[in-house]
């Protein structure tokens, strides 16, 4: 019975325990979860890879039988480096779930021509658009705007 009860607290522990970060990828866009609660943000891909084209950012994301809601874009999650001579990206499409645009997130992307930040995003990060030079507009959402 001693061994069952010195078991016991340590089984407790590891049930209410917070969820480690995952990281998982689909179709094309790398996703990082913020909390136990189903909630991730757009990660920089996997390394070796990069970004480029037309990018959707979607509400929610499916993985492995649970539904995802995407909350922010993550920090550098479309930074290309500035010496970077490959496909970049050109245009990208945000869902108004995203509340946070973070540091860097779109640092050195000089194919993006213009951009359109949702309604519900309320925070953008430092140096979230530095060196997005072809940039020509920005379109803020009505929360940014107050």
């Amino acid at each position: 019975m001693k061994r069952v009860i010195g078991i016991l607290p340590l089984l407790l522990i590891m049930c209410y325990s917070p969820i480690l970060a995952m990281t998982f990828t689909v179709n094309g866009l790398t996703y990082e979860t913020i909390d136990n609660n189903l909630n991730v943000y757009v990660a920089p891909p996997v390394s070796g890879t990069h970004y480029s084209g037309s990018i959707s950012v979607e509400s929610s994301v499916y993985y492995e039988g649970r539904t995802y809601t995407v909350k922010a874009i993550g920090k550098n999650a479309f930074a290309e480096r500035s010496d970077y001579t490959g496909a970049r990206l050109t245009s990208i499409d945000i869902d108004n779930s995203i509340e946070k645009i973070d540091d860097s997130a779109f640092r050195n992307c000089t194919g993006l021509t213009s951009i359109e930040i949702p309604n519900r995003t309320t925070e953008i990060g430092v140096s979230a658009f530095e060196g997005c030079s072809s940039m020509t507009k920005v379109t803020l959402g009505s929360i940014l705007l107050k």
